[in-house]
């Protein structure tokens, strides 16, 4: 039986996700978020700080092995205070020395407390720039959307301009804008 067009744009991968992070569930609404053209791939997980060792280099290492093949990231982080969030990227995670990566197709969400999606504003193009000692993601306004540090350890997340978002670790005061990672994933698609 052959897929219409909407029939494809609604498919989730129907194999196991191997995510110690989200659920089955919880993947699917993350799956719905991405981009129409992006729905029809499948997801591979290919870095989890918890079997990989929490080491940016590491994380760098591994992603660049697959820049030429595939252009989408699907960052996963938990809090130790089992917070999730994370980002997509149209791009691989990875060091990059000339600037920032990415495009529109670019955004934030967060999936425990609340699921919740913030879409680039179109206010900057300050998508995802990876350095030696830390990587970002979003940029201005507050500052960014994302930030983790080389040991994969400790981030903070700020309301940033280049996604309007709101702090993606609030906690219950709404002032709790620092987190230590629990475990750290990334899909390629």
């Amino acid at each position: 039986m052959k897929l219409s067009v909407d029939e494809y744009s609604n498919y989730i991968p129907n194999q196991g996700t191997k995510s110690t992070i989200v659920s089955y569930e919880q993947f699917s609404k993350i799956w719905m978020m991405l981009p129409e053209h992006v729905r029809i791939r499948n997801a591979e997980l290919i870095y989890s700080a918890h079997t990989e060792g929490f080491n940016l280099q590491s994380l760098y290492n591994i992603c660049s092995e697959y820049k030429y093949d595939y252009k989408f990231s699907l960052l996963l982080i938990q809090t130790k205070k089992n917070q999730i969030f994370g980002a997509f990227i149209d791009d691989v995670i990875r060091l990059h020395i000339r600037g920032y990566l990415g495009s529109q197709d670019c955004f934030v969400f967060t999936v425990q407390p609340n699921v919740r999606v913030f879409y680039e504003t179109g206010q900057n193009m300050r998508y995802l720039l990876g350095e030696m000692t830390y990587f970002q993601i979003g940029g201005e306004g507050d500052g960014p959307a994302i930030w983790v540090n080389e040991r994969l350890e400790r981030g903070h997340s700020n309301k940033s301009a280049t996604f309007g978002n709101e702090i993606l670790t609030l906690g219950q005061r709404h002032i709790d804008d620092t987190f230590d990672i629990h475990n750290l994933e990334v899909f390629i698609l």
